[in-house]
């Protein structure tokens, strides 16, 4: 059974709760996506509390000043306990709304956060198609929510209203809905040269050290180019002895380095939305496996290309590499589509629904 660790007197009244972790086994992509949706409310007058598994990811958000409540369980099994806790804990503190963002959940979580949240608190989800009980689904599954939130890149909403047929549930399923802080916002107009600088980063971890293969593609594919490597704070990384690798630890604030730089090798995770909102052409590689619908869509919407992890990895990322450096026009009629999929506001249409 879960329980309230840490409580104090500035949790007595906050208008939303957001479930969501951020440690070694999860990585930071929940927390980054829902402090987006945090910043949105508030700018709407809404106060948000986020509630975590463990000290480790309390540990995270308190270091970036995030109010965090420790409700103790496993992050990667939440039951029918921690859905009544976390719904308790709703009540508690008067939220209107309850946001859960983890792959951790199960239908007996929903049915007893919506028991003991109540009928004035609305339960919102994000839903990427994958959780560690089922894996990764190839359709929707619907859950005891008001709101479900989808927005991966080729999503058809049409699934969701089959899924969810006969259900209030509101739709939320669409990349514009791809939440994402401000700084990634407004749009670059560029010009297309050639490719002086390459951004490259696999998010806040560097499983079977990704980084390094990544860049010694680079390196090869456009020898005159920068290669900028953002190491995660989670991520370790083997050093090059090259004076055109340039390595950045404990960078915070991604859209800098997005925008000075002509091409991006990244992760299909959110990185790539927020690539997609300031203009940045991208060659997209899945590193987990809850990213391969959103690198398919991106795809299949012809938004850039995608490189599968494996034994033809380099020689496909080389090959990637290789066109966007010859056909600039290329790279320009890639950001055009991205943008038009994702435009930044996402976060703040996110938040509209919540309060």
């Amino acid at each position: 059974m879960a329980y309230i660790k840490q409580v104090d007197s500035s949790h007595q009244r906050k208008d939303v709760v957001i479930r969501a972790d951020c440690n070694k086994r999860i990585g930071s992509g929940h927390i980054v996506r829902c402090s987006a949706i945090a910043d949105a409310a508030a700018r709407r007058g809404a106060s948000a509390l986020f509630v975590v598994s463990d000290e480790e990811s309390a540990t995270s958000l308190r270091n970036d000043g995030i109010d965090c409540v420790v409700l103790e369980g496993d992050c990667m099994e939440l039951h029918a306990g921690d859905g009544q806790s976390l719904g308790s804990l709703c009540c508690e503190v008067g939220a209107s709304s309850v946001l859960v963002d983890t792959y951790a959940v199960n239908d007996t979580f929903f049915e007893a956060l919506n028991n003991a949240a109540g009928d004035g608190c609305k339960v919102a989800w994000i839903d990427d198609w994958y959780t560690y009980e089922l894996g990764e689904q190839t359709a929707p599954i619907a859950r005891q929510v008001d709101c479900v939130v989808n927005y991966s890149l080729g999503m058809i909403p049409v699934e969701y209203e089959k899924a969810y047929t006969g259900a209030k549930t509101e739709l939320c399923v669409s990349p514009r809905f791809a939440p994402l802080r401000p700084q990634f916002s407004p749009y670059d107009n560029r010009v297309y040269g050639a490719l002086e600088r390459i951004m490259v980063t696999t998010g806040s971890t560097n499983d079977s050290h990704l980084l390094e293969q990544m860049t010694e593609a680079c390196l090869e594919a456009v020898p005159d180019a920068q290669i900028d490597v953002i190491v995660g704070s989670m991520a370790e990384f083997i050093r090059f002895d090259d004076s055109r690798v340039v390595e950045h630890r404990g960078v915070t604030d991604l859209a800098p380095f997005m925008r000075a730089s002509d091409l991006c090798v990244c992760a299909a995770g959110t990185t790539l939305y927020e690539l997609s909102a300031i203009g940045v052409p991208s060659i997209a590689i899945p590193t987990v496996d809850n990213q391969r619908p959103n690198a398919a869509g991106l795809k299949q919407l012809g938004l850039g290309f995608v490189v599968d992890t494996g034994a033809q990895m380099r020689d496909e990322l080389i090959g990637a590499l290789e066109k966007m450096a010859a056909n600039p026009r290329l790279r320009g009629e890639f950001v055009a589509k991205m943008h038009e999929a994702v435009d930044g506001r996402g976060a703040e249409r996110i938040a509209r629904k919540l309060y």
